[in-house]
């Protein structure tokens, strides 16, 4: 294989995954998630009645973090530059965070969760 077919490959590659994370549609953020590092803490996404998504604590073996808790809150749709802007509450602490979601790819989220000069990140997978 000569370069240059090679580098008509790595682009097309890079466009298709490109185009394959600019894609995402608000409704792609619905289903169950899995944080990346510890597998074991799951949310579900899910749109409520007001319009906005939320994200509550599915399948939680930990004794401080009730199943059916509300994570993430009144997450709203920014199609311009398709993140989620919302709210998320830290089982663990009494404060709420301003978050920011996004997809890394189709199956991949990152939420990023400030206040004043506290920030958590989390990269959370899709549950299939």
């Amino acid at each position: 294989m000569t370069q240059n077919q090679k580098q008509i490959i790595l682009t097309a590659v890079m466009l298709i995954s490109f185009l394959a994370v600019r894609a995402q549609t608000a409704s792609t953020i619905v289903g169950q998630w899995k944080d990346e590092k510890e597998p074991e803490r799951q949310m579900e996404f899910y749109l409520d009645k007001d319009g906005l998504y939320y994200a509550k604590v599915v399948n939680s073996k930990k004794k401080d973090i009730a199943n059916g808790q509300v994570l993430v809150k009144k997450l709203q749709y920014d199609e311009s530059t398709q993140t989620f802007k919302g709210m998320m509450s830290p089982p663990d602490a009494n404060l709420e965070l301003k978050a920011t979601v996004s997809f890394l790819a189709t199956d991949k989220l990152k939420i990023v969760a400030k206040k004043a000069f506290l920030t958590k990140t989390l990269i959370l997978v899709r549950i299939k």
